[in-house]
């Protein structure tokens, strides 16, 4: 049988374990790594637990202390929370690439074609302008040469009438 003071040494050395692990507060004991692994987020984001006591004694008119087994579901919250905006950080990201590619895609189709566009409009354009001038070209060289045959027909028109009243004289 072991006598008291091997007992009392017992009861020491687990006192001294139990304060390692279960810091005093509130007259509870909580696990350090508990106190650990509740996490503050940035402003914005998750629960705060003072704000989170406050309203359980306001609306449900009952005290829940810091370290109450009920906060870890706030613990648990602001976990998700964290790890969601993790995830919607890198869904925003893959989306911006996405995006930005597929507008750069359709730039390019875009400037393409206005480039082909832009092209048969001009050959369109010269080739009408080079028509009508072709066609305004004819139309001079055939005004030209019925001038021409006009003059010649008046010249030959006025030397039959030149002879004609010489030998009528």
């Amino acid at each position: 049988m072991t006598t008291i003071e091997e007992m009392m040494k017992l009861d020491d050395d687990f006192a001294e374990e139990e304060a390692k692990h279960f810091p005093k507060g509130n007259g509870k004991a909580v696990p350090a790594a508990a106190e650990e692994a509740m996490p503050q987020l940035p402003n914005g984001i998750g629960l705060d637990y003072d704000d989170i006591r406050a309203m359980l004694a306001q609306k449900n008119g009952a005290a829940v202390g810091q370290d109450d087994p009920l906060m870890m579901i706030v613990t648990i919250c602001n976990v998700f929370l964290g790890e969601q905006e993790k995830v919607n950080k890198r869904h925003n990201e893959a989306l911006t690439k996405i995006m930005a590619d597929q507008t750069s895609k359709y730039l390019a189709g875009v400037k393409a074609t206005t480039d082909d566009l832009g092209k048969v409009l001009a050959d369109n354009s010269v080739e009408a302008i080079r028509n009508i001038f072709n066609s305004h070209s004819r139309a001079l060289n055939a005004n030209s040469n019925n001038a021409k045959w006009c003059a010649a027909i008046m010249a030959i028109t006025g030397l039959v009438n030149v002879v004609c009243l010489a030998l009528l004289r």
